[in-house]
């Protein structure tokens, strides 16, 4: 009996493997996102989940792209209280977000904690935010924490966006923690 099971599991492997079984799917989740687009507003680059937004993390942190004059879209919710978001977007230094950022009215939920400049996006230079819904934990034990960006260079726009985290340093601030140059315009 138990080699006619393996026998049955192992058929049924093999068929959903090579799609022989009508109406099973077998789902494998890649261990790096892949982020789908262009990054024109047309087809903007697409950010589906967590394995994603990694992807856009690294991408800015190690100097891939700052994906200046780009949109990037958040495609569905990302991060919940008990499995949230722990990846920041670019660091303090050269590699910061210079794009435009539409939640779409997606949230995310983040639980973010360091030294200092803890933030989603703990630079940006020149960024658009819009749509967007920022749940979470942001603690610092150092300076510059906020709900979103910690240090802002150039012109900086939310729009309808949310802040409601617990966010907390020696300087913090709900949508930016420090502003470097430039200003911060804030619609709805």
């Amino acid at each position: 009996m138990g080699n006619m099971i393996k026998k049955i599991v192992g058929l049924v492997v093999f068929l959903m493997a090579f799609g022989m079984m009508p109406g099973l799917t077998m789902i494998a989740r890649a261990e790096n996102g892949t982020i789908s687009g262009t990054g024109t507003s047309e087809d903007p680059y697409k950010i589906d989940d967590v394995d994603d937004w990694n992807t856009f993390a690294k991408n800015v942190t190690d100097g891939t792209t700052d994906y200046n004059g780009k949109t990037v879209v958040l495609a569905a919710d990302i991060g919940t209280k008990d499995d949230p978001v722990t990846t920041m977007v670019g660091d303090t230094s050269s590699h910061c977000f210079k794009g435009t950022f539409d939640g779409q009215g997606h949230s995310m939920t983040f639980m973010l904690s360091g030294g200092g400049n803890i933030a989603p996006f703990p630079k940006v230079d020149g960024a658009t935010f819009k749509n967007l819904r920022v749940e979470g934990t942001m603690t610092g034990t150092g300076a510059h924490a906020s709900g979103l960006v910690s240090h802002i260079a150039n012109t900086v726009s939310f729009t309808n966006v949310v802040i409601w985290a617990d966010i907390s340093a020696s300087r913090c601030g709900g949508f930016v923690g420090h502003g470097e140059t430039g200003s911060v315009s804030f619609e709805n």
